[in-house]
Parts: C-alpha cells; structure tokens; sequence
C-alpha cells in the first residue's frame, strides 16, 4: 500500500492534483504510463479483493487514498498490517478499515 501511496503522491506533485476516481482493479486513465506497476494494481491483493483508487467518492470520510476493495482476510490480519504500517487501530490513523467493505490507506483527508 505505501508503494501504491508514494507512487499517487508522486504523481499528484508532479501533475498538480490527483488523479480522477475509478472503480475497483481499474488504473485511473492518467497514471496508466509509468506510475504504477499496472500489473500488480490490476492482480487480487494478498489479503483478497482489488487494489483501489479512490478520490473524492461520497461516504468513506476521505478525499484521496489507496483503497483494497471486498478484501477477504480477517479483522486479525487488518489489525496486524495497520501495527505494521500505521498505529494498530483501524478506525484512527492512514490505514483505516473505511466502509463499503474497504481498507484505505488515507492519502488526504
């Protein structure tokens, strides 16, 4: 997820804002050339699900961030990662369990 993060952050300094919304397993039109690793973005996550773009979508309490859609492992496991990679509560911090059956790394509020 950090590396999916920095590769949006890169390209939103580099372009003056972030990329638009798309749906789940879906690389946003603008980032498609040499931001990402398309490969990986468009392959399941290692915790079930889809890699997701999310920006300015209604009713996840975020504008931008990297989101796994319908991901399959249990809250146990989410717990574990957000210890590894943020501060182990999924409700606080940028690695948040957001809704719609999403985990979101949080990029802008």
């Amino acid at each position: 997820m950090r590396v999916f993060a920095q590769a949006y952050e890169s390209f939103a300094t580099q372009n003056g804002g972030w990329p638009p919304n798309v749906g789940p397993g879906v690389v946003p039109p603008a980032v498609r050339v040499g931001w990402l690793k398309n490969g990986v973005w468009l392959a399941k996550t290692p915790i079930g699900g889809r890699w997701n773009w999310d920006y300015e979508v209604s009713g996840l309490g975020f504008r931008a961030g990297v989101s796994i859609s319908n991901f399959t492992c249990p809250a146990a496991q989410l717990r574990e990662i957000d210890a590894l990679i943020d501060d182990g509560d999924l409700i606080t911090g940028s690695f948040q369990q957001t809704g719609g059956g999403r985990v979101s790394f949080i990029l802008e509020l």
